[in-house]
């Protein structure tokens, strides 16, 4: 998980960066609440987590509503 956790510092540099980290392997969501991998990461990152096993077509509907709302409130989308 520290890997996990160093890859999403790369792609997450500040607070008004957002990206999406799809961790697609069951083993994050394995073993007893609390003791999953995925327990294992910030607050801040379990706060938005998705646990839902989706499909491929709900998973890309999903990140492109993430994204245009993302796009919607960034600095680039209004010119600056």
């Amino acid at each position: 998980m520290k890997a996990v956790n160093q890859c999403v510092g790369r792609v997450i540099r500040h607070s008004k960066d957002f990206a999406a980290i799809i961790l697609a392997d069951a083993r994050y969501l394995a073993g007893a609440k609390g003791k999953r991998p995925l327990d294992k990461l910030p607050g801040w990152m379990r706060l938005s987590a998705c646990e839902e096993q989706l499909e491929f077509g709900p998973l890309m509907g999903r990140l492109h509503k993430f994204f245009r709302g993302h796009l919607k409130a960034s600095p680039l989308a209004r010119g600056n």
